[in-house]
């Protein structure tokens, strides 16, 4: 929806700028939706080319460092769907297409490109989990803009537009129609997402492994330095109460994970080995 921002926020994240254990927000995720931007872009950017370089270079820079890390960690499948999007941008050189190519290869000596049919096409919108407290706040936070903040804006709307002659031309007018814009996008994704959304059962968990609403202690191995976090989705996560969404690093690193096991996880450039000492029961 806002391709700019999607940018500066795939750089820091490609870049390693926002490596944090609470970032939610899968690599995978991210690659899919960053070549689907650059398709995108062909519509989004039809005249200029800011967001067509931006994105360009976000992948080819230090010797395609980017794209190199892209390649590493995809399957063959994807790669291929990603390389017939990029082999068909009319925004990239054919020196651009060809890198890629190569370094699909290195992986893969037998890729041959048009592999894309092998993998299907990912939704949008994710099933995930929530408890029944996160839901029942989305559901009344979609009510609030759909029944408040909706109505609310197409009084305002409607007052500026007799106020003035032709509201194209009025600044005020024009403001509130992009809030407008943008707030219906926000209820069309909420909506969807309440859709898909899986409510958590308290009865189903189970502390054999860590799994979505456990309560997990760990300490490292080196420093004997101990940590606690519990275990939800993404509308229950909560840094500060030390409640990470089961789809940021850190709770992939540790996810189906016995009491007792080890992990490996990287802290500050470095690989460290933690040990899980006690698993509880969250209170949701």
């Amino acid at each position: 929806q806002f391709p700019e921002i999607f940018l500066w926020a795939a750089k820091n994240i490609f870049n390693r700028l926002w490596d944090y254990d609470w970032l939610d927000y899968s690599k995978e995720n991210l690659n899919v939706n960053f070549f689907r931007l650059m398709n995108d872009l062909k519509k989004i950017e039809p005249e200029g080319s800011r967001l067509k370089n931006q994105s360009l270079d976000l992948l080819f820079a230090n010797d395609a460092q980017v794209l190199r890390d892209i390649v590493k960690e995809s399957s063959k499948p994807f790669l291929g769907r990603a390389h017939d999007i990029f082999s068909n941008l009319p925004y990239a050189e054919e020196s651009h297409a060809e890198k890629f190519l190569a370094l699909i290869k290195e992986k893969f000596s037998d890729f041959a490109g048009g592999q894309a049919s092998d993998m299907p096409e990912q939704q949008l919108v994710e099933t995930f989990i929530v408890t029944q407290k996160g839901y029942d706040r989305k559901k009344a936070e979609l009510e609030r803009m759909t029944s408040v903040e909706m109505p609310h804006l197409s009084k305002e709307l409607a007052k500026v537009s007799e106020a003035t002659g032709d509201p194209r031309e009025n600044v005020e007018y024009n403001a509130l129609l992009e809030k407008q814009t943008i707030l219906k996008m926000a209820i069309s994704k909420l909506d969807e997402e309440i859709k898909s959304a899986t409510i958590l059962d308290p009865g189903k968990i189970t502390t054999d492994n860590v799994s979505v609403g456990t309560k997990v202690s760990f300490v490292n191995n080196a420093t004997g330095e101990s940590r606690s976090y519990i275990i939800l989705g993404p509308w229950d996560a909560d840094f500060e109460k030390k409640i990470l969404s089961y789809r940021s690093p850190l709770a992939g690193a540790i996810l189906g994970k016995k009491s007792g096991e080890e992990f490996v996880m990287r802290v500050n450039d470095a690989d460290e080995t933690f040990r899980i000492t006690q698993l509880e029961m969250a209170d949701v």
